[in-house]
């Protein structure tokens, strides 16, 4: 298979030359000189795509791998056919002794991966605990009885010890929580250990003062901007200025573009954003972007009611809603409370990417895709000895000039040649 016109990204700021690229039946690619040089791309060549917020996909998740190891490799596989080639195994809020058993589970699996890759599956590259250190008052969906008061290091460490073969993790963590500074400037020392953690603020609404401090503490990111934090204009269709943004998080963000890490996750899935607070955040900030999906374990199947750790949620379209066992809404001010969301990585990629373009500002455009897809997920999530590491050989993505998924290669296969999201073709 030939795909001509294709812009090579090696990183966030340049562009290689346009090129040709030929695709074998195995999966290896060959660069071609393209014959006429100076024409607007049609594609983009980028190295495998990252999703750092991620619970399951294909109906199994993370959450559930305590009590059934198995559903690791429905994981994996799942994820694998939606083009997505590496993943941070995110566990939501779960009673200690549930998270204990699913840390464990993870940690064999990822030996198990290590030993015996499996073409075809996303890698799971580290492990995300998005809680039990969140703010009670900015919970969302997560189980307010799995919530813990306090964070420090010794207990951090007691939880990261049952999967002692990781060693890329990520945390969420409210900053106005009992011990958060102090947490972030000593997690560090883990290092010495070959145990790097990346801190992001995520399901707080904490004053300004205490996102500055944990900021240059050294928090790196925002977990899933926009949501659970208060924030009230993040779903709203008019044209938004910084002036509407009502929580402090998101405040700080749009207030501080200079000292803003490089971390602020977007569900770009087109339920928890609206197209213009997308945009407002993009013009603010810049490249300063990372698009994460948040999949919860059903995404990919039908309508329904699934249970979700401990909880029900009902699944509609792409986006899921907390429910009661007979599938009724749970409501908050007479709405109903978004889960998750129900769509894959490159789903939000397309959606982003026809968001943000601007015809005039084509390289800038596919820097900015880059930077989203590949540079910031990977640096704020794993060391660099890890992301030097990575078989970005055997995983690959194009991608249109729209940016919908073209070709996927994972783990060695070639799995994605999409028409559209729901229907991939699946190359032995």
């Amino acid at each position: 298979m030939l795909i001509q016109n294709v812009y090579v990204l090696s990183n966030a700021t340049h562009l290689k030359q346009l090129k040709n690229i030929s695709i074998s039946e195995t999966g290896q690619i060959t660069f071609l000189d393209a014959p006429h040089q100076g024409l607007k791309p049609d594609f983009i060549f980028m190295p495998g795509l990252l999703d750092a917020h991620v619970h399951g996909f294909g109906g199994a998740d993370f959450s559930d791998a305590g009590h059934n190891p198995t559903v690791l490799h429905s994981i994996t596989q799942s994820l694998g056919e939606t083009g997505l080639s590496y993943a941070m195994a995110t566990l939501m809020s779960l009673p200690l002794p549930i998270l204990l058993n699913c840390l464990h589970a993870i940690d064999d699996y990822v030996q198990l991966q290590t030993v015996s890759p499996q073409k075809g599956h996303t890698k799971i590259v580290g492990i995300h605990l998005e809680g039990p250190f969140i703010a009670k008052n900015c919970k969302g969906s997560h189980d307010e009885s799995a919530l813990l008061s306090e964070i420090n290091l010794p207990l951090f460490k007691k939880i990261i010890d049952h999967a002692p073969h990781i060693t890329q993790w990520k945390i969420t963590l409210a900053p106005d929580l009992p011990g958060a500074k102090q947490f972030i400037k000593e997690v560090k020392m883990l290092e010495k250990e070959g145990i790097f953690v990346k801190v992001f603020l995520g399901h707080t609404n904490a004053d300004k003062q205490d996102i500055s401090d944990a900021v240059s503490a050294g928090a790196i990111g925002f977990t899933h901007l926009g949501n659970a934090c208060m924030e009230t204009c993040c779903r709203l269709m008019h044209q938004l200025t910084k002036q509407d943004a009502k929580s402090n998080l998101v405040q700080w963000v749009l207030e501080n573009k200079e000292q803003c890490p490089s971390g602020v996750e977007l569900i770009v899935d087109g339920v928890h954003l609206s197209k213009s607070f997308v945009r407002l955040v993009k013009e603010t900030i810049g490249n300063k972007i990372m698009l994460v999906s948040d999949a919860l374990g059903p995404s990919g199947l039908s309508d329904g009611i699934y249970r979700f750790a401990s909880q029900y949620i009902r699944k509609e379209d792409r986006h899921f809603y907390l429910a009661n066992q007979n599938g009724d809404y749970i409501l908050k001010e007479n709405k109903k409370i978004l889960a998750g969301s129900g769509a894959s990585l490159p789903f939000c990629l397309a959606q982003f990417s026809d968001w943000i373009k601007k015809e005039s500002e084509c390289d800038e455009h596919y820097s900015s895709i880059y930077s989203a897809m590949v540079a910031n997920p990977r640096i704020n999530s794993l060391s660099q000895e890890t992301i030097a590491a990575l078989p970005d050989e055997d995983n690959w993505v194009i991608v249109d000039k729209s940016g919908r998924l073209n070709t996927s290669c994972v783990a060695g296969r070639i799995v994605s040649l999409f028409r559209n999201e729901q229907q991939p073709i699946v190359i032995s």
